[in-house]
């Protein structure tokens, strides 16, 4: 059995044991080895990402109806008495 490894995307590890059972529920029969299995299964995400990394831009995820917070001035006040404690 291959032992898995973490993915760097933060992905569940996919034993054989997992693949196996995976195919076993399909109905039908299904002619593929895991490695196969694997090979074929590491592409489609690779395309996935490629294409959801394509169509995504800067400024679908910028927020332009943002107010930045502005200290009240009792704020300011502790922060200096705080630093004056240094």
């Amino acid at each position: 059995m291959n032992d898995p490894s973490p993915q760097p995307t933060g992905d569940p590890p996919v034993s054989d044991q997992d693949v196996w059972d995976a195919m076993a529920r399909m109905p039908g029969y299904l002619d593929i080895s895991v490695e196969d299995f694997r090979q074929l299964y590491d592409l489609a995400r690779e395309q996935a990402l490629e294409r959801l990394f394509r169509q995504l831009r800067a400024e679908s995820l910028m927020r332009t109806d943002i107010e930045p917070v502005r200290p009240l001035p009792c704020w300011t006040r502790q922060l200096e008495a705080w630093r004056g404690r240094d």
